[in-house]
């Protein structure tokens, strides 16, 4: 079996959601979501990573992450372990809080950290929790003051404009469509088949570097899997390369092809051969597009 990567890269920017366990609340109250809150800007202080956007929901999470030199994993780790402590202490609970896994999708640094942003600001307004984006819960308001002591404007806000006043008037514009919001949820979130995809800028870590973290996570080196060894952990390692290079945008087809100086239809039997392999799928599912693994 293989066991769950952890990739990390410096810069990398994560769309993290975290559910209840068995879908049950993980807010009871005002007092709970300002608990999260603090101490996810309590984490983001410690391992000096910077939080574009964050919307707290009754049983569930979203937050949009940059991440520095620690890996998600270990702020993740912090933040929910920390909040199941408080929790169970408060409300006399025993037992996992959050499901045994979070989702995280690695997200395009440019063309669409604006679109998600604006996804999960709208998420409190999908589900009915409020009738617009003034939300008690969310990041939105963060957007509109001069400055915020927790979340990250700047790098968003400039992609609408370099001065923060006409800037946050282009958010506002943008903000206001609900309709918007559900293309930008379908053409972003919802792109699974889409093989051959514009390598993005958020995933600018090298071909061969990525390669390497992976030999590395299968203890094999690089060498090794590039000398076409058909060991059953070669293949699986390739295979996995090929699988997230392309769902990562890291690589396309060809490019593969040429690294591995094989023919291209062998990259798309490597990428089908976890696409259609249920059990390899889910084990490889936490980085599907960015990182998701098992809670501590």
């Amino acid at each position: 079996m293989v066991r769950p990567l952890r990739v990390h890269f410096d810069g990398a920017i994560y769309h993290v959601t975290a559910r209840g366990n068995n879908k049950e609340a993980v807010f009871n109250d005002d007092q709970d979501k300002s608990k999260y809150l603090a101490l996810t800007a309590n984490y983001k202080d410690k391992y000096n990573c910077l939080l574009y956007a964050y919307a707290l929901m009754d049983n569930h999470v979203h937050l949009l992450l940059e991440v520095g030199q620690h890996p998600l994993a270990k702020i993740m780790q912090g933040i929910q372990q920390s909040y199941t402590q408080y929790y169970n202490l408060k409300h006399k609970h025993v037992g996992h809080v959050f499901q045994q896994r979070y989702n995280a999708k690695l997200c395009n640094k440019d063309a669409y950290l604006q679109m998600i942003v604006k996804y999960i600001h709208y998420n409190p307004v999908k589900a009915g929790l409020s009738t617009g984006l003034d939300y008690s819960w969310s990041s939105h308001r963060e957007y509109l003051k001069v400055s915020s002591d927790i979340i990250n404007t700047k790098p968003v806000l400039n992609i609408f404009a370099d001065n923060r006043e006409s800037a946050i008037h282009k958010y506002i514009k943008f903000m206001d469509s609900y309709n918007e919001c559900d293309d930008i949820e379908r053409a972003y979130f919802n792109r699974e088949d889409d093989i051959v995809k514009i390598r993005s800028t958020a995933t600018n870590i090298p071909l061969a570097d990525f390669i390497s973290l992976i030999s590395a996570e299968f203890s094999l080196t690089v060498e090794y899997l590039k000398s076409q060894n058909r060991t059953r952990e070669a293949v699986i390692a390739r295979n996995v390369i090929i699988y997230l290079a392309i769902k990562n945008r890291i690589a396309t087809a060809q490019e593969l092809a040429t690294e591995f100086k094989v023919d291209p239809s062998r990259i798309s039997r490597g990428f089908n051969s976890i696409a259609k392999d249920a059990a390899l799928k889910e084990q490889v599912a936490l980085l599907d597009c960015g990182t998701k693994q098992k809670a501590q």
